[in-house]
């Protein structure tokens, strides 16, 4: 998965689809086991996911999101990272 997402060097080719993995950016995401982030960082979840959002996708896309997996926008957004459970971490990646 790491070499799919250009994260670790390769040899040979990777195809995902019949197509490079470049063309399924979007498609395809990497959710890692472990995540740890430094808890005197103040970030909030909704800061979080605005450094990861792309110019053109708009904010409700991701609160979209957040719903599909089982958080609530309004409040999940307004949380500190640090303060998640491990389950809520993971949806929020």
């Amino acid at each position: 998965m790491k070499s799919m997402l250009g994260l670790i060097p390769y040899e040979g080719t990777i195809e995902i689809l019949g197509q490079h993995p470049k063309q399924s950016y979007g498609h395809v995401g990497y959710v890692p086991q472990q995540f740890s982030m430094d808890a005197t960082v103040p970030i909030t979840v909704g800061e979080f996911l605005d450094l990861a959002r792309r110019d053109h996708l708009p904010r409700s896309v991701l609160h979209e999101a957040l719903g599909e997996v089982g958080l609530n926008p309004v409040v999940i957004s307004r949380a500190s990272m640090h303060t998640l459970s491990g389950g809520q971490r993971q949806r929020v990646l």
